[in-house]
């Protein structure tokens, strides 16, 4: 095996225990998997996060979905970096979006991960999952029937509401929004 695919090798490694180890145990520990400069990206979040924020992110999802379960799907590498497809289900037992109500309702989607590992460690992440399809299995955004039926009223309050809550940035030890307190 060449050094280039032995390396690629134990990048997948890396990325398989972020899902293995870090996200089955909640987001607990898993601190040797990521580099000290990490750095989470996701298009709802407008400015990076650094780890401390990245952790606390975590658990709070998994406060409000102490169920969630990732199964992965596909795991691609090239290079220093890993992609990752995974599916998620999850049911939601506590707050997780503003005032959002806990719906006590289950919800099944798919998304990826794509890491950036250098000295055997994520140094960036950037995600990507399908918030729009678990709002609507959740009840917030209203089920499609036909493609022009939807209430906008209902699903823009929705939206607000999701873009207010991932607009956060982690600012000292408090979350805020770039809005005023969450």
């Amino acid at each position: 095996m060449s050094t280039q695919a032995k390396s690629t090798e134990q990048n997948k490694a890396v990325a398989r225990r972020y899902f293995d180890d870090y996200l089955a145990n909640k987001g607990v520990g898993g601190d040797d998997l990521f580099g000290e400069n990490y750095q989470f990206y996701n298009p709802a979040v407008p400015d990076p996060l650094n780890l401390r924020a990245y952790h606390d992110f975590t658990v709070t999802f998994f406060g409000a979905f102490p169920d969630a379960r990732f199964r992965v799907e596909d795991v691609i590498a090239e290079g220093d970096k890993v992609v990752t497809r995974y599916t998620l289900r999850a049911t939601q037992a506590g707050a997780w979006i503003s005032d959002m109500p806990v719906t006590g309702k289950p919800f099944t989607i798919q998304g990826f991960e794509i890491h950036r590992i250098a000295d055997g460690r994520i140094v960036e992440q950037w995600s990507q999952f399908d918030l729009a399809g678990a709002l609507r299995q959740l009840g917030v955004f209203p089920k499609r029937r036909h493609q022009h039926s939807i209430s906008f009223g209902r699903a823009a309050q929705a939206w607000h509401a999701c873009v207010g809550w991932c607009s956060v940035a982690y600012v000292g030890s408090n979350w805020r929004s770039r809005l005023g307190d969450v």
